[in-house]
């Protein structure tokens, strides 16, 4: 049996909730339970829950509707549920439609509207008119085209922990909402959302949250809670590997926010004990790959045409492999000889992170150019291509390395890496690829404030190459 339920969060909205509840009982398809959480009200919005038969009032006192959301949804035992804000309302078909949606696909777990304008103003509101008729988790990753209103399957609420985790500042109520919806649609590969042609009413007056000033990208993408995946691909620098460890078990983005996924390019068995990271308190995956020969990667490239081919190919397939196991957005790749100097890395790179950024990189030196970085410009013409070691800030380039980068992973899956590329290097054509694509807007970012070292340059630099497989003191 279809089921709907409509918590209505108010917070000294008594003078709107008369027509949102109204709004709620002309359905055409009946709202099971309307349930309205007086969070911290000072104008009695329980007399207007009075007037109408059938509402539940929640009194709480927690003063963020984030948390209100969640004291209504604990009370809920319907199959789908909307948040529908105490000033806004819907149109009499409104859920009609999001059912009929529904019980068309499976894959759907949301639905959601255009909205539009009603009190001071009328027309489309914040550009929705504009949404996609469909969406996939990739495609609620530069922007939130889903309002709290929508339509969600309430077990997908529960499954993908949408509301569990750090508090969100109450004043962030994009944030909020976006959190959300991404959490649904990332919870399964499979799930859409799916655009209605009935529009929610959205009361535009003075004290609107979404009247104040935006947050930076940072806040609206609530980016301090996400989880990154970290992938190292070690191919036996054991050397580099002590300096790299040091940096993993130091560095701050929190380890429950952190998924380590390590690609065994060492042509041996290999376990968080040989990497001294018994201890590791947080999420942990070492994924084999006997890519190209043991030590490939340390073998001279210069004037070996071959050595570069099959260079090309394990790394593009290493990581190739790494996406196709990947479970976050967001993805920082440290090759194994990169050591970040910050312990803040991750955070400084993410914080440049924006709607239409592609990728952010470190700064680390080229393997044969002492005074250059392995970031380019494009159209990329060899060595002069390479952008400068020194710099201040953050700069805009072509592309770069995959050697201290953070990336997307909806973009990777969209455009394989491949060891054959006619663009000589499996991540100029990446950069290339997505430069082309979505007329153009997307960038790439060279951080100059995350430097790194870059162990094993130029062979003339290179120490021994240690031979030991022994374990890493920890």
């Amino acid at each position: 049996m279809t089921t709907i339920a409509v918590v209505v969060p108010c917070h000294n909205y008594a003078r709107f909730l008369p027509e949102c509840l109204q709004s709620l009982k002309e359905q055409s398809f009946k709202v099971t339970q309307i349930i309205v959480i007086d969070d911290s009200s000072t104008d009695n919005p329980e007399e207007v829950c009075q007037q109408f038969e059938g509402v539940e009032y929640v009194r709480c006192e927690v003063k963020d509707v984030h948390e209100a959301r969640a004291i209504g949804l604990a009370r809920v035992n319907t199959v789908f549920v909307a948040f529908l804000d105490a000033d806004d309302k819907v149109t009499p078909g409104y859920f009609e439609e999001a059912v009929s949606l529904f019980r068309q696909d499976r894959r759907i777990a949301i639905t959601y509207p255009r909205l539009e304008y009603f009190g001071d103003a009328s027309g489309p509101a914040h550009g929705t008119q504009n949404s996609p008729d469909q969406l996939t988790s990739d495609g609620l990753e530069q922007r939130n085209w889903i309002c709290a209103g929508s339509v969600i399957r309430v077990e997908l609420l529960h499954q993908s922990l949408a509301f569990r985790g750090k508090k969100i500042d109450g004043s962030r109520c994009w944030s909020q909402d976006w959190h959300v919806t991404k959490a649904v649609l990332r919870s399964g590969t499979q799930w859409i959302a799916k655009k209605m042609k009935t529009p929610l009413m959205y009361r535009k007056h003075g004290t609107n949250m979404s009247a104040r000033p935006n947050d930076s990208y940072w806040n609206d993408a609530y980016f301090e809670n996400e989880t990154i995946t970290l992938v190292i691909a070690f191919s036996g620098r054991w050397d580099c590997w002590a300096k790299l460890r040091t940096w993993l078990v130091t560095q701050q983005w929190t380890r429950q926010q952190l998924r380590l996924f390590i690609i065994n390019a060492t042509h041996q068995p290999l376990s968080p004990v040989n990497l001294g990271l018994e201890s590791w308190d947080g999420s942990i995956q070492i994924e084999r790959f006997d890519a190209g020969y043991p030590r490939l990667g340390d073998v001279e490239r210069r004037n070996a045409p071959g050595v570069c081919k099959a260079v090309e190919a394990a790394v593009a397939g290493i990581y190739n492999t790494a996406v196709r196991l990947l479970g976050t957005e967001y993805v920082v790749f440290i090759e194994d000889d990169v050591i970040p100097k910050r312990s803040d890395a991750i955070e400084l790179l993410l914080r440049q992170m924006g709607p239409w950024v592609a990728g952010v990189s470190g700064v680390y030196r080229t393997r044969y150019q002492a005074d250059k970085c392995c970031a380019f410009s494009v159209p990329y013409t060899g060595v002069e291509s390479f952008k400068s070691l020194s710099g201040e800030g953050v700069e805009v380039v072509g592309g770069s390395g995959f050697g201290c980068l953070l990336t997307r992973r909806s973009l990777l899956r969209r455009f394989p890496l491949a060891g054959d590329s006619p663009a000589s290097y499996f991540d100029l054509e990446f950069a290339l690829n997505v430069s082309r694509c979505d007329n153009g807007w997307w960038k790439w970012l060279l951080n100059h404030d995350v430097q790194a070292d870059h162990l094993m340059i130029a062979a003339a630099d290179m120490s021994p190459v240690p031979q030991t497989t022994d374990k890493i003191a920890p």
